[in-house]
């Protein structure tokens, strides 16, 4: 269809009937298929195009055998692909399932206890689901996959209590995705005793931030958080907010992605929690994130992950629907505005929705691992929130998201709504029209 045409057709849509604000709810749900026995699941949880990877840390309902399970789900229709099962199996106490992270074709998922909580990292190919590689540490410390990410060739595993057995600021590993072999391991110039140097990391464009919620320079768990190179394995800079405080715990989830660093700290503000973003480049800080519908112990950043100009943030503490139901939020990076609450279509007080939180393409993941009596993943299509346009959330602009604002707005659904005035007429026909020429990120 012609560009006039379509203008035509557009143009000669007028109506003025109110729209009503609709609730923002998952498109699909993940279950682990052993519900009987399985717990917790969703403790760990991550996306990537259109892949769910989850687990359980449990696999006995009173939580006294951490020995969990890994899984790939279909974002789109929420089923199993495939189970991931370490070659050499997993024994009592291993807590395999405590961290997966999925990118670069590879799923890692770490086992804290294996070894007397040594710890493991299991690599698995997302296609076959087969075992690549098991990571240990060239030296046996502490909690070594307390937290993974992979990007660039790069398996990053932090190991927060610690390079030997008197002091304990943490370190992370690099390892060679395709060889298995550990590249470096690194440490805060600035080490000092339960900094918990290592306990979040993400990686981007050949920069690794790491989060230290036990480092006090702003006052005992006040937290920080460290960029390095990984090309030559040396500290870039260590970032601090502009009101840390004692116990913010600033560092408690870390994300990077296209210059931006988001770092949550979940006790911050007065125990409400507050999100911080800073340019990677200069580590000024941009903004600081901190909704104003939360309560205390809301733990507002103790999940965050960026995707494009958008960040999902989770709020496990959050009383929106009773006491520790949670919620889970999404912001534009670039003005600081609120795009949108998420929240479950069956919440449940204690519920911890937004315990683990991931963004990739659009989608949005959050997990409520006390919700459906052994835990829940949720899966939100937030396309057309952060790119209003695209109504076929195809990631592309083009002639059948015109078609589809046509039927919206002749059905009168709120989604045509462009001007979130209430009505339908001219002026939502030419904000879509802008929104539609401006493009989308």
């Amino acid at each position: 269809m012609k560009i006039n045409r379509i203008l035509t057709a557009l143009a000669a849509l007028a109506a003025a009937t109110p729209a009503y604000g609709q609730p923002i709810y998952e498109n699909v749900q993940c279950r682990t298929p052993n519900a009987q026995s399985d717990s917790v699941f969703g403790w760990s949880i991550d996306i990537d195009n259109d892949i769910i990877a989850a687990t359980t840390l449990y696999t006995d309902t009173d939580h006294t055998n951490p020995n969990g399970s890994a899984y790939l789900f279909d974002a789109s229709t929420g089923n199993v692909i495939t189970r991931l099962i370490p070659s050499n199996g997993t024994t009592a106490n291993d807590a395999y399932g405590y961290t997966i992270a999925i990118n670069d074709g590879v799923v890692a998922v770490s086992a804290l206890g294996d070894d007397e909580y040594v710890g493991a990292v299991y690599l698995f190919d997302i296609t076959t689901g087969e075992q690549i590689h098991k990571l240990v540490p060239s030296d046996p410390y502490e909690y070594f996959g307390i937290s993974v990410a992979i990007s660039d060739g790069i398996v990053a595993v932090g190991a927060d209590l610690g390079y030997n057995k008197t002091t304990r600021p943490g370190a992370v590993y690099l390892f060679d995705i395709v060889s298995g072999e550990q590249i470096a391991k690194l440490f805060a110039n600035d080490p000092s005793d339960n900094d918990y140097f290592g306990g979040s990391v993400a990686i981007n464009n050949g920069i690794l931030a790491v989060g230290a919620i036990g480092d006090d320079d702003n006052g005992e768990f006040s937290g920080s958080a460290y960029l390095f190179d990984i090309s030559t394995n040396t500290q870039l800079a260590k970032i601090l907010p502009d009101n840390g405080k004692i116990w913010d715990r600033f560092g408690t989830s870390i994300d990077i992605s296209n210059g931006v660093v988001a770092i949550g700290s979940e006790l911050s503000i007065n125990d409400f929690g507050a999100v911080y973003l800073f340019d990677a480049s200069t580590t000024t800080q941009i903004s600081r994130i901190a909704p104003n519908d939360l309560n205390e112990s809301s733990a507002f950043g103790n999940q965050v992950s960026i995707d494009s100009n958008t960040i999902a943030i989770g709020a496990r503490g959050d009383f929106v629907n009773g006491s520790y139901s949670g919620s889970t939020y999404l912001f534009d990076i670039i003005t600081g505005d609120q795009i949108a609450k998420l929240l479950p279509s069956d919440p449940m007080e204690n519920g911890d929705f937004g315990f683990k939180v991931a963004m990739d393409q659009g989608t949005v993941i959050a997990s409520s691992v006390f919700a459906n009596k052994n835990g829940t993943v949720y899966a939100f299509n937030v396309n057309s929130l952060i790119c209003p346009p695209d109504l076929t959330s195809s990631h592309t602009l083009d002639a059948d998201d015109v078609y589809a604002f046509i039927n919206f707005y002749t059905a009168q659904d709120p989604i045509a709504d462009f001007t979130n005035d209430g009505n339908f007429d001219f002026f939502d026909v030419s904000a879509f029209l802008t929104a539609f020429a401006a493009g989308c990120p």
